[in-house]
């Protein structure tokens, strides 16, 4: 109206734009999660591998190319997070782990130490 000249200011100066906040919710059951879960096993290494992948993903939600390019460097079990970068936005995140998650990422490295006996300087498995 201020822009066509009907009113002698812009009436929706003061007025703010409501913070948008992104609703808050699981796109699967408990009983679904259990069964994805309980369909790995994690005392082999693909199982453990693919067990630590699926709880990334459920636990923090982070994006498929955040976590494919996740790097040694980036993972902080000791500290309960990991640091993703996302083309996305073209930002860094820092994303908290539940304790359960890295039992389920200790695992898969341990299972992968023992299988390919390949460890880095830093005791870990290169591709976590």
């Amino acid at each position: 109206m201020y822009k066509k000249g009907w009113t002698e200011r812009d009436r929706f100066e003061d007025v703010k734009r409501p913070a948008f906040v992104r609703p808050k919710f699981d796109t699967l059951t408990d009983e679904q999660k259990h069964l994805i879960l309980g369909s790995f096993d994690p005392k082999t290494f693909l199982g453990a591998r693919n067990l630590a992948v699926v709880c990334v993903f459920l636990d923090t939600g982070v994006r498929l190319e955040e976590l494919v390019h996740l790097e040694e460097k980036g993972v902080h079990l000791d500290r309960a997070y990991i640091e993703v970068f996302s083309r996305k936005t073209d930002d860094w995140r820092v994303i908290p782990l539940s304790p359960e998650t890295i039992a389920v990422c200790r695992n898969y490295l341990r299972c992968a130490s023992a299988t390919c006996n390949c460890r880095c300087a830093t005791g870990r498995h290169p591709t976590m």
